[in-house]
């Protein structure tokens, strides 16, 4: 690359004329428009004799003079000359006044300082502005600014890897090998919008995507719709593998707007200058980038991107069927149904394929041209293979086994060594090979490490080339030796043949193939034999079912009930679970085979049953436009089983039928490459759905007359209604819901009755339907009727009837609960409980319950209707399932009735919610009433609550306040009991406790008085708050106080906050408290000698001392004090051996942190073997993607440490951080070769 140093040399080697013109250009392009070359003979390149040398009129009417020389030596005795010219000039035939500036212009390196000065001021006392552009000047303003001038000094700055669109595009489309990016643009519009509005507001986009789905062609189109909203030059940026430093500097200029499209980012070395660019605002440069980049690289790209900006990232997707549909049709006029869905077919989705397949179609004009994939293929790749074949068999033979593979690192290709002698092969040829590949651009070899294919289409056609048509290639050898190397790129090789090429023949010879190796491998009692039956099973399903079959046997049965198993929880089979041997026989005659074994399987625990539907659902589930019967007769299985009184078969049968009856799906759907997507889509009505879901709703209709599945059948309709009812008629199919009803009402007329969980679903359905247009046959709806149903209709929440907002709503139900119940006197306060507890003892109205309480506490807090006293009655009499707050009742009786006798009556209940009323009932409980023997009664309660309580509440010690004048230490008191009983019941007794340190409600002198006689027992109750992992005393205020009162506090916190395994709570608060305090030091001397000392794990030691340097608040006193912590601690101990373990710990802190304890160590010690021993990064290292960012900074963090070590006393130290960074880029080479081979799947 053109250095500065070659600039100047170029122009010290300029004739007086060349250089007089080269400086005379430089003027121009800085500013002097209205240049005359007064000195040198027009279009000669000889000088004459010229006072001045050159000259410009500026706009203001003054003249600039230049004078120029190549004089090396006296350069300041012939500037003067020059300049004294100049003034000849003035003095004879033109006013001073019109003379502005001096330029002299020189190649010397001669003119001192003081020389310098001298003809400045000689100028300025004539009133005249001189500039000297010296050699250093002129070059670097060549250079920096306008380095397109380099060009006639004969050096060389373009590499053509910065192009226009115009001949980016023309460049493209000149390959034949490649789709054209010169046609109408397609869809994206969504994608394109989204990359307008992130340019706007964003330096970088990153469009991502697979090979192929038209990430350049949208970029291109992203661009010139930018290029419309304001001055932008776009540029296309394309990697050649050459340096692209000299065409960037040349292509951007300052003070102009430009948009950079970098094609596959990843590829460009030096994708890195251009975004140095976006941070240049400060210099007058505008520059935008869009970036495209295949998925498999993008994250690498994404880091590099986000050192300098924060990136926006889009990622596109293949096309819909119907998206290709119109492609080819916009393109071609391809309307022919045969030729659009055989085009569908083999592109898969992907823009640039179907283009290829529409091209050939139309040039051809035959639809056996594209009637299979091989056979376009051929069309578009057979002249390459058979101009291929004939250069070189070799490199045909490893382009199919890199197909194979999809991808080889080069650097381990010695599992292939006796394989390719076996075909005639050397490893010395393979790299021939492997390196011609890439010169033709048939491959590429990524960084140097992994050779792959670019274009995927292709590697495709060579793998049925090699080992399909021509069968240069055994399939059943290559298939032996990738098994053994890598065995799911071997299953992905095939599934890729399976998918692609599928046909009769094909079928037939993979499955010989398979079977081939499978003999082998039995025979030869391979290792490898296991697995590949349970990848191949399918090619001898006997085998299959029987090693599937042993496998359950030897499972141990554990009894389980099925009522308390989670139905919904996700648990998906294990690796060498047996259901690996029941794969893949969809619509077979196997299927009952598959079927027997997965019911068998089922019943062993309650894991193996989830899992077992689970897999069901992942493995035989609905796939779009299906047209296989396998879903019915799963459920045919399954309601035969049912009405046999099988109780697994019920279980999966009743998720089974709920997943089929839905309407929307998401199937996983393999993939080419061993790969899986995920496609959402509606069912349509066809026979096959019609089928199979009527025999779902018969499994939901025998186990609705069962007790135990009739709430989850009804509960499973409820939600039913509700997808009805939320979405449109367009996304459902009226022919299926019809049918659907009618299954329905036969259900819900099997189970009728009264019970309001039931009419609620039976509404819901009614609602939903109504929505929809339809009705029922039947009269379903005459039994919404009765008092309760009523007043559930007025305690529910749902505003979905009524055109009003939230706030309107909710004063309606108000108004319309008072206004009912005013009028219903035959309701009383015994019923009214009643009904309203059966309603919450529903598990069909769970959902409701919170507004049902809301309802009922609004109607007692708002009404006169009810005597308080008999609500009161009727409540805690009652089943306990109305959860309303004590309060509300016991405010309104406590003032009208015996205190005593309603705490009477609170005792004698046994009601689950009976503490929480009682713990109520004293925290209202006027102070007039407090005596001693309801002081008795207060500790009897909380000695009773510790350990019976049903019914978790909040509660807090506040409520002791009153009985203070009857003991003052109640506190004390009360506080001994709940820790004599902590263990019993932890979850009361921390609830009690933990509002202690709220500063809402106590302040720590307060507390210190509450507990004066036994202070032991607050620190205790702080203690073992601590241990339970309560978050508590955020700010560290009491905990700071209670450390001044008691020397030995902080050695009892040290102990437990060291030994505590919950690392979840917040010690924030209290560590920068301590670092904020006068005794810091002494503080964190005895926390990290206890640490140290301590038999945690390194990890506990690790995260600890993060905690202690963390500084959350960002105060600066705590930073000093940590640093100054540090020095004291690394000085008292550089010279003894626990340094070492002190590094373990420090080792874990912020690399600032880190370089500082080295620099104080070192300042001390300067001993090489204790320096090896230190370590010098975090161990407990995490990181998403790749460790190659983790490592870089680590080499990073190394070579800030060099400057520590300037004397030779740190030779040791320096070649030992030399090792370790060498090390370091071993495994980031290491790491990156194995990355690149694991994420290329395309």
């Amino acid at each position: 690359m053109t250095e500065i140093t070659d600039v100047k040399s170029r122009i010290i080697q300029l004739s007086p004329a060349m250089f007089e013109e080269f400086c005379s250009t430089l003027l121009y392009k800085i500013g002097h428009k209205n240049i005359y070359e007064f000195g040198i003979k027009a279009g000669t390149g000889k000088t004459k004799t010229g006072n001045p040398d050159t000259y410009s009129r500026q706009n203001n009417g003054k003249y600039t003079f230049v004078v120029f020389t190549t004089q090396q030596n006296n350069i300041y005795e012939k500037l003067l000359e020059d300049i004294n010219k100049c003034f000849d000039l003035v003095n004879k035939d033109l006013p001073i006044e019109k003379i502005e500036t001096i330029i002299c212009c020189h190649t010397s390196s001669n003119l001192k300082v003081i020389e310098d000065n001298k003809l400045h001021e000689f100028c300025n006392k004539k009133g005249i502005n001189l500039e000297i552009y010296g050699i250093d000047k002129i070059a670097n303003l060549v250079y920096n600014d306008h380095p397109e001038l380099m060009i006639s000094l004969n050096l060389s700055i373009n590499t053509n890897q910065i192009l226009p669109i115009g001949d980016f595009v023309k460049l493209n489309d000149n390959n034949l090998m490649t789709a054209p990016l010169n046609t109408v643009f397609h869809f994206r519009e969504e994608e394109l919008q989204s990359i307008i509005n992130s340019l706007e507001t964003n330096s970088v986009v990153i469009i991502g995507g697979k090979s192929g789905v038209g990430k350049t062609r949208l970029a291109l189109e992203a661009a010139s719709l930018y290029e419309k909203t304001g001055n932008h030059k776009i540029f296309c940026v394309k990697s050649n593998k050459l340096e692209i430093y000299n065409d960037l500097v040349s292509t951007i200029k300052k003070g102009e707007n430009y948009l950079f499209i970098v094609d596959d980012a990843n590829e460009l070395e030096q994708f890195n200058l251009i975004l140095e660019y976006v941070n240049k605002l400060n210099d007058n440069y505008h520059v935008k980038i869009i970036a495209t980049v295949r998925d498999y690289i993008k994250q690498e790209v994404i880091s590099l991107v986000r050192e300098y900006t924060n990136p926006i990232t889009i990622d596109i997707a293949k096309f819909t069927d119907d998206e290709i549909k119109k492609l080819i049709e916009n393109n071609f006029g391809i309307r022919n149904n045969l030729y659009v869905e055989q085009i569908i077919r083999i592109s898969e989705g992907i823009p640039r394929f179907a283009y290829m397949a529409g091209k050939l179609a139309k040039e051809k004009q035959n639809l056996s041209s594209i009637s299979d994939v091989s056979q376009l293929y051929e069309n578009y790749y057979g002249k390459h293979m058979n101009k291929l074949l004939e250069t070189d068999r070799t490199v045909l033979i490893i382009a199919g086994i890199l197909a194979f593979n999809k991808s080889i690192k080069l650097q381990d290709v010695e599992f292939l060594k006796e394989f390719l002698i076996e075909l005639g092969i050397s490893i010395f040829d393979f790299k021939n090979a492997i390196d011609k590949l890439n010169r033709i651009e048939f491959i590429d070899v990524k960084k140097g490490k992994v050779a792959i294919f670019d274009d995927q289409c292709l590697s495709n056609y060579i793998l049925y080339y090699v080992f399909l048509d021509k069968e240069i290639i055994k399939l059943s050898d290559i298939i032996e030796v990738f098994y053994i190397y890598s065995r799911s790129r071997t299953i992905e090789a095939l599934n890729t043949i399976l998918n692609i090429f599928r046909s009769k023949k094909t079928i037939e010879y993979i499955k010989e193939e398979i079977l081939r190796v499978w003999n082998k491998f039995e025979k030869e009692d391979s290792q490898y034999y296991e697995s590949f039956v349970r990848d191949f099973h399918i090619y001898k399903p006997i085998i299959g079912f029987k090693i599937a079959d042993e496998i359950i046997k030897n499972i141990e049965e554990k009894e389980f009930n099925i009522t308390e198993i989670d139905l919904d929880k996700k648990r998906f089979h294990i690796s060498n679970s047996p259901l690996e041997y029941l794969t893949g026989y969809q619509n077979s005659n196997e299927l009952l085979k598959v079927y027997q074994l997965l019911m068998k399987y089922a019943g062993k625990t309650s894991s193996t049953l989830i899992e077992s539907y689970n897999w069901l659902k992942s493995y035989y589930g609905l796939q779009p436009k299906g047209t296989d019967n396998t879903q019915k007769i799963i459920c045919e299985y399954l309601l035969e089983d049912i009405n046999k009184g099988n109780s697994n078969a019920m279980t999966i049968g009743y998720m089974w039928a709920k997943y089929l009856l839905s309407y929307s799906f998401e199937s996983i759907i393999p993939d080419k490459n061993n790969s899986f997507i995920i496609r959402s889509w509606n069912i349509d009505y066809d026979t096959y759905t019609s089928e199979c879901r009527k025999v779902s709703w018969y499994i939901l209709n025998s186990l609705v007359s069962k007790l135990e599945w009739k709430d989850k059948v009804l509960a499973f309709l409820g939600k039913f209604a509700d997808k009805i009812y939320y979405n449109s008629s367009s996304e459902i199919d009226i022919k299926i819901l019809e049918e659907d009803l009618v299954q329905i009402e036969n259900i819900l007329s099997g189970c009728r009755t009264t019970r309001i969980g039931y009419l609620k679903v039976l509404s819901k359905i009614l609602n939903s339907v109504k929505k929809l247009g339809m009705t029922f046959k039947g009269e379903l709806e005459e039994y919404l009727i009765g008092k309760e149903w009523e007043i559930y209709l007025l305690f529910r929440n749902d505003r979905r009837f009524y055109e009003m907002n939230i706030q309107e709503y909710k004063d309606y139900r108000k108004e319309q609960i008072i206004k009912y119940f005013s009028n219903k006197k035959n309701i009383d306060e015994v019923e009214l409980v009643s009904l309203v507890d059966s309603m919450l003892e529903d598990p069909l109205l769970k959902e409701d319950t919170y507004h049902i309480n809301k309802a009922f506490t609004y109607l007692i807090n708002n009404s006169d209707i009810y005597n308080n006293k008999k609500l009161f009655n009727a409540l805690i009499n009652s089943s306990g399932n109305i959860n309303i707050q004590p309060n509300v009742i016991l405010e309104k009786i406590l003032n009208n009735y015996n205190y005593r006798e309603i705490l009477t009556d609170l005792k004698n209940t046994d009601a689950n919610f009976k503490n929480k009323w009682i713990y109520f009932y004293f925290d209202i409980l006027p102070a007039d009433c407090v005596d001693v023997s309801m002081y008795e009664e207060l500790v009897n309660f909380v000695k009773f609550d510790i350990k019976n309580n049903k019914v978790n509440y909040f509660r807090n010690l506040s409520i002791l306040e009153k009985f203070l004048i009857i003991n003052p230490n109640i506190y004390i008191e009360i506080s001994k009991i709940i820790l004599a009983n902590f263990s019993e019941n932890k979850n009361s007794s921390c609830s009690y406790l933990e509002d202690l340190f709220n500063e809402a409600l106590y302040t720590p002198e307060k507390l210190l008085l509450l507990y004066k006689d036994d202070v032991e027992v607050l620190y205790n109750i702080y203690f073992k708050l601590l241990e339970e992992g309560i978050t508590f005393d955020y700010t560290g205020e009491f905990f700071i106080e209670f450390l001044k009162n008691n020397e030995e506090f902080l050695k009892n916190y040290s102990d437990i906050y060291i030994m505590r395994k919950d690392r979840n709570t917040d010690e924030d608060g209290r560590i920068e408290r301590l670092w904020k305090s006068e005794n810091f030091i002494e503080y964190f001397d005895l926390i990290f000698y206890n640490m140290l000392k301590s038999n945690i794990s390194y990890y506990d030691k690790a995260s600890l001392a993060s905690e202690l340097f963390s500084n959350t608040s960002d105060e600066e006193i705590v930073e000093k004090n940590q640093y100054i912590w540090l020095e004291h601690t690394i000085n008292k101990n550089a010279n003894k051996e626990n340094i070492v373990n002190i590094f373990t710990i420090i080792c874990e802190l912020s690399e600032d942190q880190r370089r500082f304890a080295i620099k104080v160590f070192l300042n001390n010690n300067y001993n090489s073997e204790t320096f090896k021993k230190l370590s010098l990064f975090p161990r407990m290292m995490s990181c998403f993607g790749s460790f190659i960012h983790l490592f870089k900074k680590q080499i990073d963090f190394i070579q800030t440490l060099y400057p520590l070590m300037e004397g030779i006393e740190f030779l040791e130290h320096e070649e030992h951080l030399t090792n370790i960074e060498s090390y370091l880029q071993r495994e980031i080479d290491r790491i990156e070769t194995e990355d690149l081979y694991e994420r290329i799947t395309e």
